[in-house]
């Protein structure tokens, strides 16, 4: 399995009929002005392909949300792939607390072990 990409936002959005993918508000980076900062609502998103040998089973995945290398948030999901060669993967999370900046780390692991790694900067501006 390769992950095509993986993205935070705001919010998603799939549309019923064409199954078109919309991303709102792309989290790319945290700055705030002050400490603590409250993120209301957060959606990672991840496009999965699938390797022609694979199965087209449901295959567990998990996704770790770390800041300053402690685990803040757990989820786990399925992968379900069917007759497709991608599948996607979404996360949704009602609130995070950021109490600094640093980073934080949302690791993906998929079936087999592969983790995959998005970061985003979290920084204090004046």
């Amino acid at each position: 399995m390769k992950v095509q990409f993986a993205v935070c936002a705001q919010s998603i959005a799939i549309d019923q009929l064409t199954s078109r993918l919309s991303i709102f508000n792309v989290l790319d980076q945290v700055a705030v002005p002050a400490f603590p900062v409250f993120i209301p609502e957060l959606t990672f998103v991840a496009l999965i392909r699938r390797e022609q040998e694979q199965d087209h089973d449901q295959l567990k995945c998990q996704l770790t949300i770390t800041k300053q290398g402690k685990k803040s948030a757990e989820a786990e999901s399925r992968i379900g792939f069917g007759s497709a060669s991608v599948a996607r993967l979404v996360f949704n999370f009602s609130g995070l607390a950021i109490h600094s900046a640093g980073e934080i780390d949302f690791n993906l692991t998929l079936p087999g072990g592969e983790i995959h790694t998005l970061t985003i900067p979290v920084n204090k501006v004046e």
